[in-house]
């Protein structure tokens, strides 16, 4: 899918959305919040906590895969001259 196709398809959910919103305002059935209510307050709280989540667990996978990286250079850094001559080989 090219950049243009998803813009219009975007911008057809969109206009969709707002047909919709509009009609269930007309019907009467749109939920409103009202200005200071608890509701919409009880709302922003569980929108939070979900982003708050949600980054969190983007961190951790982060994290996590850093480890990773780390560890797979370290596993393929070959040794040096050196410490290869120091390093007691199997046969002795």
């Amino acid at each position: 899918m090219n950049a243009k196709s998803f813009e219009r398809n975007s911008e057809a959910q969109r206009a969709a959305a707002s047909k919709g919103g509009k009609r269930a305002h007309e019907l009467g059935v749109a939920h409103k919040f009202k200005a200071g209510s608890e509701l919409a307050r009880e709302a922003g709280r569980k929108g939070g906590a979900v982003h708050r989540a949600k980054r969190e667990a983007i961190r951790e996978a982060e994290r996590v895969a850093e480890a990773q990286r780390v560890a797979e250079r370290f596993r393929q850094t070959p040794l040096s001259e050196t410490e290869a001559q120091d390093k007691p080989s199997a046969a002795e």
